[in-house]
């Protein structure tokens, strides 16, 4: 194991002075959606009103005026896309679309001619573009005078699809096995599918900095009554891989006692490839100013957006230029007025370490400075940089239990040292944590015997991640397991079992889970032996199988479909 490096230095001082914000303007209903096309032209569209409404501003948000009302409730908005200021596409249920092509002054209806709600909508010019359902998209090349329809099922809602290019699609995509991203050519119909994260992630929002570059963020670890960890994401080779550069539950025993909605990120948006800024439910900032490598939480947010008695349900982020702006579920927007957050040419140092489990690095652990959060990689090592001549406190955060929903039940650690106090004043490193594990161990053990009884040596037995063996009494066992679902089965192709697998919850420190085997053999293996006919021979549709252990008419006889 690492030995820990024991610092004694002036307690921590160093406070993150935070940025300021402006409300410019109050909208009816709840916003939906914000495309920004330029610095000056903002669309908003507002849902939960009567009826729901399309707004538009020509001076960066100072004021606003309504340009479409149409439908409420189920009937209501969906998706909006601007891809200039001119041509305008609305998005609602019964495959209905409305487009303008003259700024918002008319609005020509659109019938495609389906039950199933257009849930997102992206446009690359007038003429090309996208419309989503859950089953299918559909295709337009002549700003939906015609279109093509693709069958495209999707588990959840598609997120945020982006034309990177006039062939190219960048979108999120949820089906049973993971989160995914795919590269939709739409010149050719074809995509490649690049994994982000397991099924239990929830993606909402996709930003594309570059055709190399982006984020995808939402909510990880969901327990019950919605709450769970903020989830980023970055990618840095156009999708095809993706790693966790924030996966936390900021609650308020992690960050300064401060009490951050444990509700994931609803929201992202970048200025360039080092600056961005991420939003919540129920008031959250975050930014970074680091490519996404680290993220600092904002803890003094003006009272419409959680500061006070008001925390807006939803907030959208996108930037004007270099402005970020903010739309939020009370129908207020706000734009960022003085970036405090900022590194300048002080900040010129940095901290670094890392985090071992016995002898070997400990990856996905957060590290918090302050309000600042970083992820170890996966050797273990974490790093802070851009940082001014100041104190700083330096701790691992905890794995902790995800309580109540057991599905997310964490081992627990505990970290040597607690926190480093360090007076900064030029670069460091080998601020290394130990980490314990104070998990108590359960063991999962079975034993897998044939129909005759006779014990199965050396038989794979698959327990979640992980595989084991039966020893030579047939036995088999896994020490490590933690008090959470596992799904247990054993893999031989030569034998079938019963039951075929478990799905179960472990809530005992010894949990039993027995197979038994029966040799596998194939119909027609079967059909030629001299206790089984097949008949008809050569096979129909149906195929019916005689044995002496059973008689014509008996309900045990069995009918199979080929």
């Amino acid at each position: 194991m690492k030995k820990t490096i024991f610092i004694f230095l002036l307690a921590s001082s160093h406070l993150f002075c935070f940025n300021q914000w402006e409300e410019l303007f109050t909208l009816e209903g709840v916003p939906k959606g914000l495309e920004i096309v330029d610095s000056n032209n903002f669309f908003v569209v507002t849902t939960q009103g009567l009826p729901n409404r399309l707004y538009k501003s020509n001076d960066a948000g100072n004021s606003w005026e309504m340009i479409f009302d149409k439908f409420t409730g189920a009937d209501g908005c969906k998706d909006f896309s601007v891809p200039d200021i001119s041509n305008i596409f609305v998005s609602f249920n019964k495959g209905l679309l409305f487009k303008s092509n003259n700024g918002g002054n008319t609005f020509e209806k659109i019938d495609l001619e389906t039950e199933l709600s257009i849930l997102n909508i992206v446009m690359r010019n007038k003429n090309v573009g996208l419309a989503f359902t859950t089953l299918a998209f559909y295709l337009t090349f002549d700003g939906w005078k015609t279109n093509r329809k693709v069958d495209f099922s999707p588990y959840g809602i598609v997120t945020n699809p982006t034309f990177i290019n006039d062939s190219i699609v960048y979108l999120v995509y949820k089906n049973d096995a993971g989160v995914y991203m795919p590269d939709l050519n739409i010149k050719i119909i074809y995509s490649d599918f690049y994994y982000i994260a397991d099924v239990s992630v929830g993606i909402y929002d996709l930003s594309i900095v570059n055709e190399n570059l982006m984020f995808a963020c939402g909510k990880s670890h969901e327990i019950s009554g919605g709450s769970g960890h903020d989830a980023i994401y970055k990618s840095t080779d156009g999708g095809k891989t993706w790693r966790s550069v924030l996966d936390l539950n900021a609650d308020r025993t992690k960050l300064n006692n401060h009490y951050f909605p444990p509700f994931g990120i609803q929201s992202i948006a970048f200025k360039d490839s080092l600056t961005g800024i991420a939003v919540g439910q129920f008031g959250k900032i975050v930014y970074t100013y680091d490519g996404g490598e680290s993220w600092i939480y904002e803890n003094d947010l003006p009272p419409k957006l959680g500061g006070g008695q008001s925390n807006p349900a939803t907030m959208i982020i996108r930037y004007s230029g270099n402005v970020p702006i903010i739309a939020a579920f009370n129908g207020t927007i706000h734009r960022l007025v003085k970036d405090n957050l900022l590194p300048d040419s002080d900040n010129k140092f940095s901290i670094g370490g890392k985090v071992w489990d016995g002898n070997e690095g400990q990856p996905g652990i957060p590290i918090a400075n302050g309000y600042q959060v970083t992820m170890t990689d996966k050797d273990g090592y974490y790093r802070f940089d851009k940082l001014k001549e100041s104190s700083y406190d330096i701790k691992a955060i905890n794995k902790y239990f995800d309580l109540p929903n057991i599905k997310y039940y964490y081992r627990p650690y505990l970290y040597s040292p607690k926190m480093y106090e360090i007076e900064l004043t030029s670069d460091t490193t080998g601020f290394d944590f130990n980490a314990e594990d104070i998990r108590s161990n359960y063991t999962l053990m079975g034993i897998i015997k044939d129909n005759k009884g006779a014990i199965l040596a050396n038989l794979v037995v698959q327990i979640g991640e992980y595989k084991v063996k039966t020893d030579s009494t047939g036995n088999y066992a896994y020490y490590k397991a933690e008090p959470k679902e596992y799904f247990i089965k054993p893999i031989d192709e030569a034998y079938t079992f019963a039951p075929t697998y478990y799905d179960t919850l472990i809530t005992s420190h010894s949990f039993t889970l027995d197979f038994t085997a029966t040799p596998a053999t194939s119909v027609w293996e079967s059909a030629n032996s001299s206790s089984m006919i097949l008949y008809p021979n050569p096979a129909s549709e149906y195929i019916e199988i005689s044995s002496p252990s059973f008689k014509r008419g008996d309900s045990t006889k069995k009918l199979s479909r080929i």
